[in-house]
């Protein structure tokens, strides 16, 4: 995809923060968001959110080890000219990193648009063979670049859906406060007149489980997660692109 025929970009930063705790919970919980939260392509060609970064704290902020979380996002196209979707999910920081601690805490991370996987990663991290490993990276590292999600029409919709388990059984009892950083970006360009556009292609990674390295300080990472996602809109219309470029 070239870089100036995208026309839109909205980035979801996902932060994810440990719980300070001592105690393992009793049993899993599962968090959800509003389903109805959305993402839109306005008329006047502009990002539209109908959700705040508030409330998605709210999603995440209980979780404790063995609990998941799911954030579902609608993504819709109220422009008149059809547009092709693109998004991409990069770690910016993983919780591993942002303490001196071991890599071990074991994830389960799935990311998918209308129901087909996108990325589905069995528990990264965790008890293993491997001596080596960081954490939310390997959950994320096949994603960095932008791929195809769908081409819109006016009206039509998608729905993208992120899923986020911290295993339990992986999880120590002195838990710090960590910090995690995760973007899901969005870029949305109107459709070429009689351009084909490629499906995107199914990402699956199999069982990834790694421990830290034993030069490193005794394991003591997440706690739990507690999270809230930043949503930044970065506009461009099509009109001030084609300006600049032609000064």
């Amino acid at each position: 995809m070239k870089k100036n025929r995208i026309i839109k970009n909205t980035i979801l930063g996902l932060v994810v923060a440990s719980v300070l705790s001592t105690a393992v919970p009793a049993m899993a919980m599962s968090y959800t968001g509003d389903p109805d939260w959305s993402v839109s392509f306005s008329q006047d060609e502009k990002m539209v959110s109908n959700f705040t970064t508030g409330q998605i704290y709210d999603v995440m902020d209980q979780m404790q080890p063995g609990d998941n979380a799911k954030i579902e996002l609608t993504v819709r196209n109220d422009n008149d000219a059809s547009t092709d979707w693109y998004m991409k999910n990069d770690v910016i920081e993983s919780l591993e990193e942002s303490v001196s601690v071991a890599s071990g805490g074991a994830y389960s991370y799935r990311l998918t648009y209308n129901g087909e996987d996108l990325y589905n990663s069995d528990d990264v991290g965790g008890d293993g063979t491997s001596k080596a490993g960081i954490g939310l990276h390997q959950a994320t590292n096949s994603l960095k670049d932008y791929f195809y999600l769908d081409t819109l029409k006016k009206g039509e919709t998608g729905k993208v859906t992120l899923e986020v388990a911290l295993e339990g059984e992986t999880q120590g009892n002195d838990y710090q406060d960590t910090l995690a950083k995760v973007d899901m970006s969005f870029a949305v360009e109107l459709t070429p007149t009689g351009g084909n556009t490629t499906k995107h292609n199914t990402i699956n990674r199999s069982k990834v489980v790694k421990t830290g390295d034993t030069n490193m300080a005794p394991y003591a990472i997440a706690g739990g997660i507690a999270g809230a996602i930043l949503l930044v809109l970065a506009v461009a219309s099509a009109r001030r692109r084609r300006k600049e470029a032609r000064a």
